[in-house]
């Protein structure tokens, strides 16, 4: 893998914090997972009408879509439904000096406005971009050629980006099991792969290619194991950290 990738062998994300928290995404959820020795954690970011980043990772909150009111409103309606709606600028000011980041684009528009902020607070060594939307990742490395962004592979969570009909259908479904052109077209630097892609070798041509791949979501321990006794993951993306460093230390063992 490439010397100047911020991701080592075995890199333990805190997938939206850790779940030994009532709420992910949450500076008490990222806090948790850096407690149970994860080296990054990974949050989601959306933007309010008014233009707030806020890290949540659903599109609406109690029913009211993020985008559709300002981030007052949003944080009256979450309170009363019992969550927290933090802003971008809080979490980065809570968590700098303490982890690695991977911020994950959940829409597109304002791909400069956040890699800005974070780097207000992180360095390029100290995060990495991701997203599903190809258009977002190479969005980023244009205006941000040191930062790292990784296109997202899942074919159960597209999000938007492409028609589900006919051909274009086919085509998708190839380009997450063999994504090479797709990614190289968009100039990602590795690729976030759900655990239920690794089919076809596609760890093995990753690493053939010199790409690192993280591997999302993985919260059984028998699965942890496995992926990295393989020592083919770049990083290793769980609602669990605890578990997760707990089953590296025992293959270091």
């Amino acid at each position: 893998m490439g010397q100047d990738m911020l991701f080592k062998i075995n890199t333990i994300v805190g997938h939206r914090g850790c779940a030994l928290v009532d709420q992910n995404n949450t500076v008490e959820a990222f806090l948790k997972a850096v407690q149970c020795g994860a080296e990054m954690v990974e949050m989601d970011v959306r933007r309010t009408r008014d233009g707030v980043i806020v890290v949540f990772h659903d599109a609406e909150v109690d029913g009211l879509r993020l985008r559709g009111y300002n981030y007052e409103e949003l944080v009256e309606r979450a309170n009363a439904a019992g969550l927290v709606l933090p802003t971008l600028d809080h979490v980065l000011e809570s968590l700098e000096g303490k982890v690695q980041l991977d911020v994950e684009l959940k829409e597109a528009g304002y791909e400069k406005e956040v890699v800005g902020k974070i780097l207000q607070r992180f360095t390029p060594a100290e995060f990495v971009m991701t997203s599903f939307l190809d258009r977002s990742i190479l969005t980023v490395k244009r205006h941000f050629p040191t930062v790292k962004a990784g296109l997202i592979l899942g074919v159960s969570h597209l999000d938007g980006e492409f028609s589900w009909g006919g051909l274009r259908k086919i085509s998708q479904r190839i380009s997450e099991f063999f994504p090479w052109r797709r990614m190289k077209a968009c100039a990602a630097d590795f690729l976030a792969v759900n655990k239920r892609n690794l089919l076809f070798g596609l760890l093995r041509g990753a690493k053939k290619r010199h790409v690192p791949v993280l591997v999302w979501t993985v919260n059984d321990p028998v699965e942890m194991h496995k992926l990295l006794e393989t020592r083919l993951v770049a990083g290793l993306a769980t609602d669990r950290p605890d578990l997760a460093v707990r089953q590296r230390n025992l293959l270091a063992r």
